[in-house]
């Protein structure tokens, strides 16, 4: 079911539940034909809106990075009163969001799945000189700098048609600064200072994390190269991680032409834990 505040599958079989976390000015659309797959597997799904989504960029760029992770935190608490195995999974700097609530509660979360990890802003659609903006904004909330467009093609996605269905609705907006259905067409300077300091503090640790891990990145990433995610796999503290490349998608690819395969890659990974967790 998807609403306003999320997308929520329940399973009903009790083989656990998935907590999805989207991107930074995404939505929960970008994991709903995952969390359909999960459901169709006998696993339940909460793929809630974050704080500061779904309303206006001036509520997301007033937040700071303790406040995504402690409201994360607040619904795995409450899905993990089912005494279900609990798994989480985040795309881009929703990677980096799970990674940050591994940290917290470790003992909590069954596994990770990891899907574009966002440590590097190195994809081949970003100029040298973007980069640099990117830095700016990262290191100093700067006023000049108002914040990084997410509007332009390819929109983080190879499919043609998608393209095609993205840019028409960005053409219908009567405003830049509202929320579509896949989210803002902006993130705000602000908003990346604290995923600035959100990254710093999930690379200081990630050697503290043991949660079994599954990460997929695509080799064609626009945004963010492979090598975000071959640095997470590289200092993760888990003895049980590996990460999947994918060809002929883009950055989100949940929702690209690749979506299938990394369904059911999700799918795999978390049946292999839940029968795991049974035979132990």
């Amino acid at each position: 079911m998807q609403t306003t505040q999320g997308i929520t599958y329940k399973s009903g079989k009790g083989k656990g539940v998935f907590l999805g976390v989207h991107g930074m000015a995404g939505s929960p659309k970008e994991l709903e034909f995952l969390a359909k797959r999960l459901r169709d597997a006998g696993i339940g799904s909460d793929v809630p809106t974050l704080p500061g989504h779904g309303t206006t960029m001036e509520d997301l760029e007033r937040l700071r990075w303790q406040e995504w992770v402690d409201f994360l935190e607040e619904r795995l608490l409450a899905l993990g009163k089912d005494k279900e195995p609990v798994f989480v999974g985040g795309l881009c700097s929703g990677a980096l969001l799970a990674l940050a609530l591994a940290l917290r509660q470790p003992s909590r979360i069954r596994g990770l799945v990891l899907y574009s990890s966002a440590f590097f802003y190195d994809g081949w659609n970003l100029p040298k000189w973007g980069r640099l903006f990117l830095y700016a904004a990262f290191f100093t909330p700067i006023g000049w700098y108002k914040g990084f467009r997410t509007d332009r093609p390819p929109y983080g996605v190879k499919d043609k048609r998608l393209q095609g269905i993205i840019a028409s609705m960005y053409a219908r907006m009567d405003s830049k600064s509202k929320a579509t259905t896949l989210g803002y067409t902006e993130i705000p300077a602000a908003t990346f200072h604290e995923m600035h300091k959100l990254r710093n503090h999930v690379k200081r640790h990630l050697g503290e994390i043991h949660t079994p891990t599954l990460l997929l990145h695509s080799l064609e990433d626009d945004l963010t190269s492979v090598k975000s995610s071959k640095f997470v796999l590289e200092r993760l503290g888990s003895s049980q991680k590996r990460l999947v490349l994918l060809e002929d998608c883009y950055h989100l690819i949940t929702v690209d032409k690749k979506k299938r395969e990394v369904a059911d890659q999700t799918v795999s990974f978390l049946e292999e834990l839940i029968q795991s967790n049974v035979t132990c």
